[in-house]
């Protein structure tokens, strides 16, 4: 969320109400999301912990409602299959995970 296109996404987001968790993978730029450009919260994928504890805690018992996915791979897999509500919305940009692999999805 830390990117060009996460920043701008997540500030339309926020605009139109919605609350907003970024995911990105340092505190520093977690920062910038939530001081600096108004994100709700954020999640750092590279804090030690599981990608499932940092949503958890940010979460709580809610489930997202829409996600905005730039990343694809096991990121997504994880939100898609555990962390939305049912009826939800999944905006598919881009899946930067695969672009670099041999690897079929």
């Amino acid at each position: 969320a830390a990117g060009a296109v996460g920043t701008t996404v997540g500030q339309l987001a926020k605009s139109r109400g919605a609350k907003v968790i970024g995911i990105c993978g340092s505190s520093e730029k977690g920062d910038i999301l939530t001081q600096e450009l108004g994100f709700d919260a954020y999640v750092n994928y590279k804090s030690g912990n599981s990608l499932e504890q940092e949503l958890s805690s940010v979460l709580g018992d809610d489930k997202a409602t829409l996600y905005f996915d730039n990343v694809g791979g096991e990121m997504s897999d994880t939100i898609v299959s555990q962390f939305m509500a049912p009826n939800s919305q999944v905006i598919i940009c881009g899946q930067i995970d695969m672009y670099d692999t041999d690897k079929e999805y």
